[in-house]
């Protein structure tokens, strides 16, 4: 009970950052199991959940980004606050990965081409948000 505890007395920036990785945490993992099973069975579990975090924190931080300027350049206001903002950076994250997850299926894509499929889709609204945003700064 000491954990929940704990969880509870956490910022509430820090909490919405750490559902959100806990959230995103399983669709890499199940990516991953899917796409190149053997690297799930011919390693230890602790390989494919450390690859899983990292990719889930790379992925989350981009997307992050993205929505802080998505609500920048918008009117999206009433979502301004850090929860808010990463309830729409989980949201930007999971939506194209189960959508990509099932264009992988029907084309049977490789995992390294579904990384950088999922990557690129967010570095290229990344690359347009923030062009949005200096557009409209000016």
């Amino acid at each position: 009970m000491s954990i929940v505890k704990e969880f509870n007395e956490l910022n509430i920036t820090l909490k919405s950052f750490l559902l959100s990785l806990v959230c995103i945490i399983p669709f890499w993992y199940f990516s991953i199991f899917l796409l190149k099973p053997d690297f799930i069975n011919n390693n230890d579990i602790q390989i494919p959940i450390i690859l899983s975090f990292c990719l889930s924190l790379c992925y989350l931080s981009i997307n992050f980004l993205n929505s802080f300027l998505i609500i920048g350049i918008s009117s999206f206001r009433e979502i301004a606050n850090m929860s808010g903002r990463f309830i729409l950076s989980t949201a930007l994250s999971i939506i194209p990965l189960v959508f990509l997850f099932f264009f992988s299926q029907f084309y049977k894509i490789k995992l390294i081409l579904f990384f950088e499929i999922s990557f690129g889709v967010s570095l290229v609204l990344l690359v347009f948000a923030t062009l949005i945003a200096l557009i409209k700064k000016e």
